[in-house]
């Protein structure tokens, strides 16, 4: 006995069949070809990736996606609820550039009618407001 630990599978035949045709080939016995596909498998990172991490990742990843979606949408959100204070748009700005950085899309088309727009609205009613009033005043 060499020592080693000894492990036990149930296998598919078409497995077995195979694990016998490469034995005939390689004149290995069925413990190196064994050892030597675990290892593999073990060692290469992209196997291990390849089953059910790689949909768990994806799903991480959609999941990440979706969160950072949302945080644009909350930031745009914000600059309108705020009716936007220099200091405000600049760090909003800031963020939507840091997330386009990482490689996230931004819709700046978007950004610009959904913030802007407003934002111009709402300057040109105080700016009317503020005529009328310097009107009256008159």
């Amino acid at each position: 006995m060499s020592g080693k630990p000894f492990i036990s599978a149930r296998i598919p035949e078409e497995l077995r069949d195979s694990l016998e045709k490469q034995m005939e080939l390689t004149g290995k016995s069925k413990t190196d070809i064994i050892v030597d596909a675990l290892r593999k498998y073990l060692n290469d990172k992209d196997a291990v990736f390849a089953g059910d991490s790689a949909v768990a990742l994806e799903k991480r990843l959609d999941k990440f996606e979706t969160h950072i979606s949302e945080r644009i949408d909350t930031l745009q959100k914000d600059v309108i609820a705020a009716f936007v204070e220099p200091e405000q748009l600049k760090q909003v700005n800031k963020e939507l550039h840091q997330l386009e950085k990482k490689g996230f899309r931004v819709d700046w088309k978007a950004f610009s009618e959904t913030v802007m727009g407003p934002l111009r609205r709402h300057k040109d009613e105080e700016s009317q407001i503020d005529g009328s009033t310097a009107a009256k005043v008159q």
